[in-house]
């Protein structure tokens, strides 16, 4: 494995019916572990977690993520990992927020959010500042043999900088993995210490970052070199 930094993701297991009162949250993951790998991936593992917040006013709560993305795959190959480091102001993040109705099921709202802050370096071209921004548009829960696992469908909006890369669909996928106070109920508040991500492109194969073509000053330059150099060699 290259690098060592993949996140493993267990995904496609059966999940249990939440045990919560009225009609149960999807218990299915959207993308299950027969879906191929997709690309690129940005994958991120360190941060606040995750935190929920539950309004039984509203009888609604706001999933909030918040990790450290650290790494850009876009291929199976070491030379395909690009490290993801923060941006000129400092900024190096990953933020997810959700807005789930008391069973756990998505509900649209004007505050759910998604957004990636960094720099990466590939190929000689630097991306850097807001990476990928866009909305969440669905929510899966899965909670089997002690895994808990969250995915939300993602419709990025074209504002970052790596948006031309991953295109307009995306999804995350969520594993807790220490400190997980999820207990199967959307009508409590918990929290969980560190979770592991990934945020995949709708990509089966490999998508590289493609080498930059020259620009029309470096171009013009090398055009005036060789006829500098012609004209000297008339001279001669």
């Amino acid at each position: 494995m290259p690098r060592m930094h993949r996140v493993i993701v267990l995904t496609g297991l059966a999940a249990f019916a939440l045990s919560v009162a009225g009609p149960a949250a999807r218990a299915d993951l959207l993308h299950p572990s027969t879906e191929p790998q997709k690309y690129p991936d940005i994958i991120a593992n360190l941060g606040k977690g995750v935190s929920y917040t539950y309004d039984s006013t509203s009888q609604q709560g706001i999933f909030h993520l918040k990790n450290t993305a650290y790494v850009l795959v876009t291929g199976t190959n070491s030379n395909d990992e690009w490290d993801i480091n923060p941006s000129a102001d400092g900024s190096r993040y990953q933020v997810l927020n959700v807005t789930l109705d008391k069973n756990g099921n998505y509900v649209n709202d004007p505050g759910n959010l998604y957004q990636v802050y960094g720099s990466v370096t590939a190929n000689g071209q630097t991306f850097s500042g807001l990476l990928l921004q866009g909305k969440p548009i669905d929510f899966a829960t899965s909670n089997v043999g002690g895994v808990t696992q969250f995915q939300a469908d993602l419709k990025l909006d074209g504002s970052g900088a790596l948006s031309s890369f991953f295109g307009p669909d995306s999804y995350i996928h969520l594993v807790a993995e220490t400190g997980n106070g999820f207990t199967g109920s959307w009508q409590q508040d918990f929290t969980i210490s560190k979770v592991s991500s990934n945020t995949h492109g709708p990509h089966e194969t490999p998508q590289p970052f493609p080498v930059p073509e020259p620009t029309a000053l470096v171009l013009l330059a090398a055009t005036g070199l060789g006829l500098a150099y012609r004209q000297r060699k008339r001279l001669a």
